[in-house]
């Protein structure tokens, strides 16, 4: 805040304003590399073992605390879908 009015005064007048311009940041190329990656949790979708696997991981929750192995066969550089809203 100013104390001297004058001073803000004169502030306000050497305020250049200028017109906001939206920049898009997102790199379409790697989205759309993306989309195109196909496996277990790919895009946020939902994993299952099969029924084969259920003693295995039983085993594993019992250690872990989690299904140590769906998150193993998950890829770690998975891709997700932005939800963020569109701007």
């Amino acid at each position: 805040m100013c104390s001297n009015i004058d001073a803000c005064i004169s502030l306000q007048k050497d305020i250049t304003v200028t017109e906001h311009v939206k920049i898009d940041w997102h790199d379409h190329k790697l989205i759309e590399a993306e989309a195109k990656q196909k496996g277990i949790g790919e895009q946020g979708k939902a994993a299952f073992l099969s029924a084969d696997d259920n003693e295995k991981k039983e085993q594993l929750y019992k250690v872990n605390g989690f299904n140590g192995l769906l998150s193993d066969r998950i890829a770690l550089n998975r891709s997700l879908p932005d939800i963020r809203h569109k701007g």
